[in-house]
């Protein structure tokens, strides 16, 4: 039987389901505390799985997946402050 990592690596959604429900609430501690603002936190941790999911062939299953995830989710939070302060024109 596969793993769920490995389930996840091939793109299965129950997978997906179960990573998620997992990794959601710490994913999203780790944007809070860098966004500050829950709106955007709710979209940087959206966006943090959006990200994992589209690169989750190249993760290595043999190493931990948190950090790997609480990586993407430090970069797209400030990613998305980076965008709320962009001037609109």
């Amino acid at each position: 039987m596969q793993s769920t990592l490995e389930a996840f690596r091939a793109g299965d959604p129950d997978a997906v389901r179960v990573i998620f429900r997992r990794y959601s609430g710490p994913v999203h501690t780790v944007v809070m505390s860098i966004c500050g603002d829950r709106e955007l936190a709710a979209d940087a941790v959206q966006q943090t799985f959006v990200k994992a999911w589209k690169a989750a062939a190249s993760f290595d299953s043999d190493r931990e997946i948190a950090p790997w995830f609480y990586s993407i989710a430090r970069r797209t939070a400030i990613d998305v402050i980076r965008a709320e302060r962009r001037p609109t024109r």
